[in-house]
């Protein structure tokens, strides 16, 4: 009994924390070793989704001051190739690093769907997912598309691009200006859509409303 109260105890502390803060992310619950996250059939369940193609990118670009690491990241599916401190500038960016078998991910998904829509139809933010340490890119996948996270979305199986940018925790999302420089970094879940659209609006001085 009391066993089994401390894993009900621990199971709200990674909610209310986050996945991963104090262990690597690969050995997280539900976590382990990536699986193979490219692929003609990943490929094929990516465009199956509506998830689209990530934005090409200068794979030769170095990071600028406060950006993003020159860290190369296949697009979910394998059809390219993604260098973070390549992404195109000019139209701020919400960059979110998740997993499908992170709690509050799951938590988050819907919101981040919300947004996404607004996002889309205005033009004015794009948004993009990191995959990380993704045992189950197919799982990630049906979920992304339950749950309208349909953005580019890029995987880090070895998670090189989490030791980059220090990501200790699940979800994080990363604000990146218009110039390609990283201006604010949330450590939690967005609890719903106003409270992103808020943050948005905030940083980046853009109204999806």
């Amino acid at each position: 009994m009391r066993r089994r109260l401390a894993a009900i105890a621990m199971a709200g502390l990674l909610v209310l924390a986050g996945c991963g803060q104090d262990r690597p992310l690969s050995v997280q619950a539900g976590g382990g070793p990536a699986s193979a996250s490219v692929g003609p059939s990943l490929l094929a369940q990516r465009k199956a989704a509506g998830i689209p193609a990530c934005p090409a990118t200068n794979v030769s670009a170095t990071q600028v001051a406060g950006g993003l690491p020159a860290t190369v990241l296949d697009c979910v599916g394998g059809d390219s190739r993604v260098n973070l401190a390549g992404l195109p500038t000019g139209t701020p960016i919400v960059l979110n690093f998740w997993a499908q078998w992170c709690g509050p991910c799951r938590l988050e998904g819907p919101v981040l769907g919300k947004v996404y829509a607004k996002a889309k139809a205005k033009g004015t933010v794009r948004m993009l997912g990191v995959m990380e340490v993704e045992p189950a890119p197919d799982a990630a996948i049906a979920l992304a598309r339950q749950d309208g996270m349909l953005y580019p979305m890029m995987v880090d199986p070895t998670g090189k691009a989490r030791t980059a940018l220090k990501v200790t925790a699940l979800p994080q999302t990363l604000f990146i200006d218009a110039q390609g420089r990283v201006v604010k970094r949330v450590i939690a879940p967005f609890d719903s859509a106003q409270q992103l659209e808020s943050t948005i609006r905030q940083v980046f001085g853009v109204s999806l409303g």
